[in-house]
């Protein structure tokens, strides 16, 4: 057995009146605890391919008043019961990403309007199993619980000889998918139209137990199908939504394309041939303010240190993008995406240490071992110290995922010990490296800004331009909070892969163009502009985070873990746009200006 789950909130099976074993053995890996994953042994007898009519799953549980009213309340709180079959997941099956309305008051929960018979044929393409089964159901003001269940077990043949023509010499079978339907019965008859009531009224005669046997059953289906693609079906059919996404997505970048392409060439056609003595009225706007445009900002120390983090978090989510699209962090390996991000995290703290180094030594920056020092540090340890914070309410209500104390020694440690020296041994190597060059010089005077018309405010322009990215990732952004929250499971390899890169440009790309608009409006304090621009994408997400929670999630008890880590995951968003916008820009701006040419 796994657990029940609602949302967020997942308890162990066994801590809530369910029928158990005389003696729990618990199995669970290292990568199994981080998914939250707590496999334990369970009264269910080894589950094989042929179809059993009716098992009774151990002796008859006697439920108490108290244990009625903890049922009422998951049932209520729509809970769902977990457990695994040959190391696949077991849950309903869904046709058409919609779940058939249940048949009257003693119904099952996924029973098809479709024939019996045609179940076995599995099209992936327009069906996938939500994980668990409800604990029971409400009607007309009464409880009933879900005490048999038939288990679905869809296999196919392996041939392991293809010269093989006799039945005896075909070869193994293999469990593509397990799918349950629950029925709430007496004697096993599913039909009888008799539920089993469990609503605290019983007990109202004097009753001191409620007396429930739960039995099952199984039956075997067959389909044709290669092993490696078992998991399909526990994908939600979602290719629709996201091809449309991408293509609307892909539009947005083209467009912002356009305009950027009409802005070079603006630029290059009248400024890459000419030789200046020295800058006429006429040439106003950016071309102005060549003497001020690269003066280093204010404290650039902490300038440095987030775009170091910011690169860290880019080439982290690159990497894991790659592991995604080569199929390494699917779903048939629990925890295999947890233990991904945290090993790329750590080891591409080298490229924090690098960036945040190189960005200092060309603002001037001096203090290079403090730097170092406070680049591998500060940001890292904030993180980690605002989910540590987070994961208080997930120990205090004893939830299956939450974090051990060897995870949370495993992460420590890998910061520690390979985040932190890779972070630092890469800021020691390029510390004497000589800072990038600018193709025009600074004066030592600072020049004054024109005070801008309302419409013309820089700050407006990074509200507007942080949501131009954040529409690309929206649809993605729904698909990971209903994985993360509500159990479904999605495919991120092809259209994760696509958005991320068209967010990218498109961060780019809308960054250069409100930035040649500040220029020409020749303000020149471009440097923290270029960063807190596209910082607003994750205030963006934040907002739809916490918008999401309040609409989507039901259960209580999970309220401020949920709001740590929206505030954790639009951080790094934030991180991870800023620095991307700054290298864009940076580049820019050395473009277009190595455009003026001084005699």
């Amino acid at each position: 057995m796994n657990n029940i789950r609602s949302g967020l909130s997942m308890y162990n099976y066994y801590d809530y009146p369910f029928p158990r074993p005389s003696s729990i053995e618990y199995r669970q890996s290292f990568t199994s605890k981080l998914a939250g994953d707590l496999s334990s042994t369970s009264l269910y007898d080894e589950v094989s391919l042929h179809t059993s009519s009716c098992k009774a799953l151990g002796e008859p549980f006697n439920y108490t008043l108290e244990d009625v009213n903890k049922l009422k309340y998951l049932i209520d709180k729509k809970f769902r019961i977990n457990f695994f079959i040959d190391d696949l997941p077991i849950g309903e099956l869904f046709k058409n990403n919609k779940l058939v309305d249940y048949i009257g008051s003693n119904s099952n929960s996924s029973e098809s309007t479709e024939k019996e018979e045609e179940s076995s044929s599995l099209d992936t393409e327009k069906e996938h199993i939500y994980l668990g089964y409800p604990i029971g159901f409400k009607y007309n003001s009464k409880y009933y619980l879900y005490n048999h269940l038939r288990i679905f077990i869809n296999s196919s043949e392996v041939n392991t000889d293809s010269t093989s023509t006799t039945t005896s010499d075909k070869g193994f079978f293999t469990i593509r998918s397990v799918n349950v339907e629950p029925y709430s019965c007496v004697g096993c008859i599913i039909d009888s139209g008799i539920g089993v009531e469990i609503s605290p009224e019983l007990f109202e005669d004097g009753r001191k137990v409620l007396s429930i046997q739960y039995t099952y059953s199984t039956r075997e289906t067959s389909s044709n199908g290669k092993p490696e693609q078992r998991w399909s079906i526990y994908y939600v059919n979602q290719y629709e939504v996201s091809n449309i996404a991408i293509v609307m997505s892909f539009a947005i970048v083209l467009a912002v394309s356009v305009c950027l392409a009409i802005i070079f060439l603006k630029i290059f056609r009248k400024t890459n041939s000419k030789t200046y003595t020295q800058l006429s009225p006429d040439d106003g706007g950016w071309k102005s303010i060549y003497a001020d445009v690269f003066r280093s900002p204010n404290n650039f120390m902490t300038f440095s240190i987030i775009i170091g983090f910011g690169v860290q978090i880019v080439t982290s989510l690159f990497i894991l993008m790659v592991f995604s699209v080569a199929g390494l962090t699917s779903i048939a390996t629990p925890g295999g995406m947890a233990i991904a991000s945290i090993l790329t995290f750590s080891f591409t703290g080298i490229f924090n240490g690098y960036s945040s180094m190189r960005t200092y030594i060309m603002l001037g920056g001096t203090r290079k071992l403090y730097n170092s020092v406070i680049t591998t540090t500060l940001l890292p340890f904030t993180i980690l110290l605002l989910m540590f914070i987070g994961y208080f309410q997930v120990w205090s209500n004893h939830f299956t995922y939450g974090a051990s104390a060897g995870t949370v020694f495993f992460v420590l440690a890998m910061w520690l010990f390979v985040c932190v020296p890779c972070s630092l041994l890469s800021s020691y190597f390029v510390r004497t490296w000589p800072p990038a060059e600018y193709p025009v010089r600074t004066n030592p005077i600072p020049r004054f800004i024109p005070q801008a018309k309302w419409y013309q405010n820089q700050y407006l322009h990074m509200i507007l331009g942080g949501a131009i990215p954040f529409v690309i990732i929206f649809t993605e952004l729904s698909f990971f909070l209903s994985s993360w929250v509500l159990g479904e499971h999605y495919s991120y390899s092809l259209s994760f892969a696509l958005t991320f890169i068209l967010m990218i440009v498109s961060i780019v790309e809308t960054n250069m163009i409100f930035e040649y608009y500040q220029l020409s409006l020749e303000n020149y304090n471009w440097w923290w502009r270029s960063l807190l621009g596209p910082m607003t994408t994750g205030l963006y997400t934040f907002i739809y985070f916490i918008y999401f929670g309040i609409t989507r999630i039901e259960t209580s008890g999970v309220g401020f873990y949920y709001f740590m880590f929206s505030l954790v995951f639009s951080l790094l968003m934030s991180l991870f746009c800023s620095s991307i916008g700054f290298l864009g820009n940076l580049w820019f701006t050395k473009k277009i200006y190595s455009t003026l040419h001084f005699d």
